[in-house]
């Protein structure tokens, strides 16, 4: 009886702390649970400090092609040079289709998620839009292109000619 009050007792201690964790994604680049907005100002007071632009990575870890985009920017020795000079790079989740998660950062800088993910944006360091993706946009798919993608930062970096 000693044992089975003691196998309760940790079990429901055990339910109770699932219960306010938050709900786990899967393991992936895109923090479901972090403060994006904190996040976008804490790099732009960064890019501020350090002549950088910041690029914005709307994207989530159910796809595919999120992910593969984040393991060519971190794998890719041209593109994650050139981030490295040129920029800081927030990941941002935004969820499943329809979830509304952190649609205000993707109104703020026309993120164009409906069309597809993932959707890179740059800003420079005071938060002004360098690249509209209502005009124009890299396709999704572009992880298979890293010359592409290599292309698009180059032409975003600080000091090129736009």
């Amino acid at each position: 009886m000693k044992y089975s009050s003691i196998s309760l007792l940790s079990l429901l201690v055990l339910i109770s702390a699932c219960a306010t964790a938050p709900p786990y994604d899967g393991p992936g680049p895109f923090d479901k649970t972090a403060d994006a907005n904190g996040q976008v100002e804490r790099s732009l007071s960064s890019a501020r400090k350090g002549g950088k632009h910041v690029l914005l990575v709307y994207g989530a870890n159910w796809c595919s092609d999120s992910t593969k985009t984040v393991a060519l920017l971190q794998s890719d020795p041209e593109i994650s040079g050139i981030l490295q000079d040129s920029y800081l790079v927030t990941r941002i989740d935004v969820g499943p289709k329809g979830s509304g998660r952190n649609d205000s950062l993707v109104s703020r800088y026309h993120a164009t998620i409906k069309k597809g993910i993932p959707v890179l944006v740059v800003l420079d360091g005071s938060g002004r839009l360098l690249n509209d993706t209502r005009q124009t946009r890299l396709r999704d798919s572009d992880h298979k292109e890293p010359d592409r993608i290599a292309g698009f930062l180059k032409m975003h970096a600080p000091g090129s000619a736009r």
